[in-house]
């Protein structure tokens, strides 16, 4: 007697589980590697290639490779110029694929997607550096500077500032040109590029031969119209002369000043003049000759009080001014009253401090803190019911990510524009992260 044998037969075909990359999170830019592997659900060969077609923005990258009797397949995508995205991820798996019992796969879309798993970025823009104030200064021998700085932006990023580099110094004790250089890199190693800005320290020099000796005519500036405007000044202090010393742009009898340092100038005709003396003492002494200028800076004791500033100028012929005088108060600085009442005081909590992108799917209790802070500030996830206001939850769903487009699209000019965006994402990425740090909104 013959005996039947039955078999069940695999008609299952086979499906893709996960798509991930070993690489750590974070930005990468131009020609780095990033290997990305596919995970099925049985072992599987390819008959040919198989592409993973990647979001990479205008122009969208892909990588290839061939599986035998294998659970799984791997490929690098190389970062080209021009690549973006603000969460990678695998927009399609193309190829023939089959099991061992010659299934062959219908179903490409995995259950786990690269962005499901990873948060890598891919950034090949390079950030821009902007100089404040001008590229050119020039500062006095022996006097203090205070550099202006620079700025720098990124896409994506945003203000990355605080990493600038910058190389070269000042130093004014001595007169030269000095350069001084402003860099910075993004976190996908993108480099700006560098700004400069020269730096020129002038010698002060003593003007040794304009003496104020009278000439044999009797020199005295003021029988002259060399050194003085054509209009007629008021008086200043009761000098009955053309000449006026202006403080801090003014012409009063007694100015008053908060800062002990003050600027000092004339209404005289510069090309007619040749030195400036300044001194706190009517004889002078100890003051020195100096070419003039038109606009001089005087720092006066810090102690308040009040003092009497004198000034001579000279003509190109030597001859000396009258002397010319102004009476400066200088104010003491006002003390804090800190006034003590009952009233129990507020405190200002600082912002909460999100220390990880956020998207659709994550869960956490940094999400309920993004939900409440949206809630807080009229981004209403829910009426009512979960995701409403007290009621916040730790799961990014879609009312949350529509909340967050909201709000992104609210503060347009600091979150959208800069990264030439029409519409918000929805995604707490680098940027929109940084601006909420910050609490400043």
């Amino acid at each position: 007697m013959r005996t039947a044998f039955t078999t069940d037969a695999d008609t299952t075909p086979p499906t893709i589980l996960d798509i991930s990359s070993d690489v750590v999170n974070g930005s990468y830019g131009t020609g780095q590697s990033i290997p990305v592997m596919v995970t099925f659900s049985e072992a599987v060969t390819s008959t040919g290639s198989v592409t993973l077609l990647f979001e990479t923005g205008t122009t969208d990258q892909s990588c290839t490779f061939t599986v035998t009797g294998a659970t799984t397949g791997t490929c690098a995508y190389v970062v080209q110029a021009g690549d973006s995205s603000s969460d990678l991820t695998v927009q399609s798996v193309s190829g023939t694929i089959t099991d061992s019992a010659s299934n062959a796969m219908v179903f490409f879309t995995p259950l786990q997607n690269l962005a499901d798993n990873k948060e890598i970025v891919i950034d090949t823009i390079a950030p821009v550096v902007t100089l404040l104030g001008s590229a050119s200064v020039s500062v006095s021998q022996g006097s203090g500077y205070s550099d202006a700085g620079a700025t720098a932006a990124d896409n994506p990023e945003g203000d990355i500032t605080g990493g600038i580099v910058t190389t070269g110094s000042v130093n004014t004790a001595t007169a030269g040109t000095y350069t001084l250089t402003y860099s910075v890199s993004d976190a996908a190693g993108n480099a700006a590029i560098p700004v400069t800005r020269t730096v020129t320290v002038t010698t002060v020099t003593v003007v040794t031969d304009v003496v104020p000796t009278p000439s044999s005519g009797g020199g005295a500036i003021s029988a002259s119209t060399s050194i003085f405007p054509s209009s007629v000044q008021p008086a200043v202090d009761g000098l009955k002369t053309a000449l006026t010393m202006l403080v801090n742009g003014l012409a009063l009898p007694v100015h008053r000043v908060s800062s002990p340092r003050i600027n000092i100038s004339f209404n005289a005709q510069g090309k007619t003049v040749r030195g400036y003396a300044l001194s706190l003492r009517p004889d002078f002494q100890g003051a020195g000759i100096y070419p003039y200028q038109s606009s001089i800076q005087l720092t006066l004791p810090p102690q308040s009080g009040r003092y009497t500033v004198y000034a001579k100028l000279f003509s190109s012929t030597g001859d000396p001014s009258p002397v010319l005088t102004s009476f400066v108060d200088v104010l003491p600085v006002q003390s804090s009253v800190i006034a003590v009442t009952t009233t129990k005081a507020t405190s200002v909590q600082p912002p909460y401090q999100f220390m990880r992108n956020l998207r659709l799917g994550m869960r956490g209790e940094d999400v309920r803190e993004l939900q409440k802070l949206l809630n807080e500030k009229g981004f209403q996830i829910a009426k009512r019911g979960n995701g409403s206001s007290g009621n916040e939850t730790t799961y990014f769903g879609a009312a949350t990510m529509r909340a967050v487009i909201l709000f992104q699209e609210a503060h347009r000019q600091r979150l959208l524009d800069p990264l030439s965006l029409k519409e918000g994402t929805g995604n707490v990425l680098g940027f929109t992260r940084a601006f909420l740090n910050k609490g400043s909104f």
